[in-house]
């Protein structure tokens, strides 16, 4: 009793940041075109999951209206650590799917 307060973000850093989820249709051009990409490569059947951090595909889907899908190389586990580091395989592969994805989505040579 007594107590008057208010609660506002404050201006700057990354804790000011909306962190939005990115959600994208399943059936959209974009992800058929990474998942397509992603099995062509790998030799393994892609199934979409949900992405459990967070990353700027949250504002640019929300805020930009621009699709998104989360793809890339690497162990989540590791990431922002000092241990933070990708195989170099994986970046392989990771470049082959963007340029196959890239391709099918804008409609050129997959």
């Amino acid at each position: 009793p007594g107590i008057a307060s208010e609660l506002r973000r404050m201006p700057g850093g990354m804790a000011t940041l909306e962190h939005l989820p990115s959600v994208i249709d399943p059936a959209h051009p974009l992800t058929r075109a990474a998942r397509s990409a992603a099995t062509a490569v790998t030799g393994v059947a892609q199934i979409d999951l949900a992405f459990p951090a967070w990353t700027d595909a949250g504002l640019l889907s929300t805020f930009g209206s621009i699709p998104c899908v989360i793809l890339g190389p690497g162990d989540l586990a590791v990431a922002h650590t000092p241990w933070e580091s990708v195989p170099l395989a994986q970046v392989t592969d990771a470049v082959a799917i963007y340029r196959k994805a890239a391709q099918q989505f804008c409609g050129g040579v997959s």
